[in-house]
């Protein structure tokens, strides 16, 4: 009879602390609040590991999907100003969630707060001399474990001093990723197009081209997605 008391109790206490977890609005000192979100997030990080790259079933490399929804563009004395929504996509199967009926099919993250918390595929503009951030940016992630990383911003990539007078310039901008080559890394352009125009009475984009090419450092392969196109000034 004690013997029993005794396991219903630590039953009792097990339960108790597992309330206590989920009514926790703090996960890793950053507020998720106490909703559905806060327990798919509890969920999916509990035993994850940020620096280890997401592997598809086939054990082969990450595949990237990458984009630019432009907003705008603009010819400046010091480059070419491109504004805009820049996009990644990848699935990382360990992110994956049951939805519960009527509940949510995906989950919003700060992806400030989170960036150390979450693998990211470290890309980066080679061609450009600086990108500003207008806001911190938003990582969704979906049931299926897809996750989609956005960032609004600028990105300022140079212009040659002998263009810089001319209605027209050809323009070369490249993404890649150091960190992985291409058996880490499988990088693509959206099906889309590299670059997605909002406004096409604002800017004038001709003969866009989006492909990739490899590079090799120390006998590695890495990719580069190019995006070649004439910017002409309004």
């Amino acid at each position: 009879m004690i013997a029993k008391i005794g396991i219903t109790l630590i039953l009792g206490l097990f339960a108790q602390a597992a309330n206590s977890a989920d009514l926790d609005p703090y996960f890793r000192s950053i507020y998720i609040g106490t909703g559905e979100t806060s327990r798919i997030i509890r969920k999916i990080f509990q035993n994850y590991d940020p620096y280890s790259r997401p592997k598809p079933a086939d054990g082969g490399p990450t595949k990237v999907t990458i984009w630019i929804h432009v907003i705008d563009m603009m010819w400046r004395e010091d480059g070419l100003y491109v504004k805009g929504a820049y996009k990644r996509r990848w699935i990382d199967e360990r992110l994956k969630f049951e939805v519960k009926p009527g509940g949510r099919e995906y989950i919003y993250l700060d992806a400030n707060e989170f960036e150390n918390h979450i693998w990211q595929p470290e890309t980066f503009l080679v061609t450009h001399y600086r990108h500003d951030r207008w806001n911190k940016g938003l990582i969704r992630i979906f049931s299926n474990g897809t996750v989609d990383d956005k960032h609004l911003g600028t990105t300022v990539i140079h212009v040659p001093e002998s263009i810089k007078n001319q209605k027209s310039a050809d323009t070369t901008f490249i993404v890649t990723d150091f960190l992985y080559d291409k058996l880490g890394m499988d990088m693509n352009w959206y099906s889309n197009g590299c670059l997605i125009i909002h406004n096409e009475g604002m800017v004038k984009l001709e003969n866009l081209k989006c492909f990739k090419t490899l590079t090799t450092i120390n006998n590695r392969d890495y990719e580069h997605l190019n995006g070649n196109f004439t910017f002409t000034r309004p």
